[in-house]
């Protein structure tokens, strides 16, 4: 016959041609060149090898693969979720987690490495790894001081100096400030009464140099702005 199915029931590679003949002519085809492959586990979609940073308790970003069997059986792909902190060789195999979606916890600080291993057939395949960073919530500041000197002329109104901090966690307490200066050494700095508003207008009714800075707080943590220079000058 003109036709021929190849076998593919052993692994394997194979060379096929066909001779045509009629009466004492005879030509031989082309060779056809036939492998056969043990059926895979292969991952079509799999992790990102770079660090995602979380703040605590923030809600993480499910992480994903997709796996596939080559082979003829219809059974489905099984999944297996897998964590480590500090070696490979302490991976766990993390509790229910048997799906091809598994979203980190974020309830505890410090770096942990994800991956899946997906199975046919006794047949696996290895994700990438995942590295997840969860990071204590901080005060952080979004609009700071200049740390350029100001001189205002004594007596001329001051333009406003203004922070804007917030705070990285869950809770949403809101972040409070409280304005410092000092003129000679910073280990003098005073609480400038009733200057706990994000804006802080200097005086200018006394000649010389002070320095300006915020604190902001949140619970127990709290961060001190850059520091503002302002000097007032006599009259020309």
């Amino acid at each position: 016959s003109s036709n021929y199915t190849p076998a593919t029931n052993e692994i394997g590679t194979t060379y096929y041609y066909v001779v045509a003949s009629s009466g004492d002519l005879i030509v031989a085809s082309k060779i056809a060149k036939i492998t056969i492959e043990a059926p895979v586990v292969k991952i079509t979609t799999n992790l990102s090898e770079s660090e995602v940073k979380y703040t605590l308790g923030k809600s993480a970003a499910a992480l994903n693969i997709t796996a596939e069997y080559t082979g003829v059986t219809e059974n489905a792909v099984a999944y297996q979720w897998y964590s480590y902190t500090d070696s490979a060789e302490n991976v766990v195999a993390i509790e229910e987690a048997t799906t091809a979606s598994y979203t980190p916890a974020t309830k505890a600080v410090g770096t942990t490495y994800y991956y899946a291993v997906a199975t046919c057939e006794d047949i696996k395949a290895t994700s990438k790894v995942a590295k997840i960073t969860i990071e204590a919530p901080v005060v952080k500041f979004t609009t700071n001081l200049n740390e350029s000197e100001v001189k205002y002329t004594e007596g001329k109104t001051a333009t406003a100096l203004t922070v804007k901090a917030e705070y990285t966690g869950i809770t949403e307490d809101a972040v409070t400030y409280q304005w410092y200066s000092y003129t000679d050494n910073p280990e003098n700095a005073v609480a400038i009464l009733g200057a706990t508003e994000a804006n802080y207008t200097p005086a200018t009714d006394a000649l010389g140099t002070t320095y300006y800075y915020a604190v902001a707080t949140h619970g127990e943590l709290t961060l001190a702005s850059k520091i503002a220079k302002i000097t007032v000058e006599t009259l020309p």
